[in-house]
């Protein structure tokens, strides 16, 4: 793996420390992509309350990943998809120190999430202001939680301001998606850091911009994965046509 660094910060106070990001790693493809509508002087999302340029989605993804850069490599972390731009930099920023995200439900109450995590092995989220009431709650279920405040004061507390990027691979855990499946128990589907890059590499022919605007629309068939299903098991399949 070669060094990663950005070639200019997203934040004017970030100070970048040296780390390993792969460039066949998700997060490095997806920084790459933010970086270059950030030139450009893109809008990235709009929401209702909360909108971003890519400059400043760029931004709160590398601050979210500082905040939680010290959840272990890998660990599944789940991420209450509000509809804001900060639950998007929140997820990514999971995703960028390493961890695995995945997106639940918002406004699910302890009682229904506790079965969902518990089902496919999610031992750690991470709550905003709107949902952090249920941290009590939730921890007594057997969840590590991780308040979004709590954690910016321990950054603040800590002094540091520079980013370090997780070393990540093809082979590494990428995400999570819940799914109920043909049973209709709860279900989760682990997509690598290769299997995204490989779809990536496969569309390569029309011009950047056009690709980037054609991704979500794009329903093909995905790389291997593996699935977590209510047993707790892992094994491997293939993702149905997303």
């Amino acid at each position: 793996m070669r060094p990663f660094l950005p070639e200019e910060p997203f934040g004017p106070d970030v100070q970048y420390i040296a780390g390993a990001m792969s460039s066949s790693s998700l997060s490095h493809l997806l920084r790459e992509r933010i970086a270059r509508h950030a030139r450009t002087g893109r809008t990235a999302l709009l929401a209702r309350d909360d909108s971003a340029s890519y400059a400043e989605l760029g931004a709160r993804i590398d601050a979210w990943a500082s905040r939680v850069q010290d959840i272990p490599r890998g660990d599944l972390v789940g991420v209450p998809a509000s509809r804001s731009a900060d639950a998007v930099a929140r997820f990514f920023g999971v995703m960028q120190a390493g961890g695995c995200p995945c997106f639940v439900e918002p406004g699910l109450t302890a009682e229904a999430l506790l079965p969902r995590a518990h089902a496919v092995g999610l031992r750690r989220i991470v709550l905003d202001d709107e949902s952090e009431s249920m941290a009590r709650d939730l921890e007594h279920g057997g969840l590590r939680v991780h308040l979004a405040r709590d954690l910016l004061r321990r950054l603040r507390r800590s002094g540091s301001a520079g980013i370090i990027f997780e070393p990540l691979d093809r082979a590494d855990l990428a995400m999570m998606q819940l799914t109920s499946g043909s049973t209709g128990l709860p279900k989760g589907a682990l997509l690598t850091h290769g299997g995204h890059h490989r779809e990536d590499e496969a569309d390569r022919g029309g011009s950047p911009a056009a690709r980037d605007a054609a991704a979500p629309y794009q329903r093909r068939q995905q790389p291997a994965h593996r699935t977590v299903s209510s047993r707790g098991d892992r094994r491997a399949g293939r993702a149905v046509p997303g």
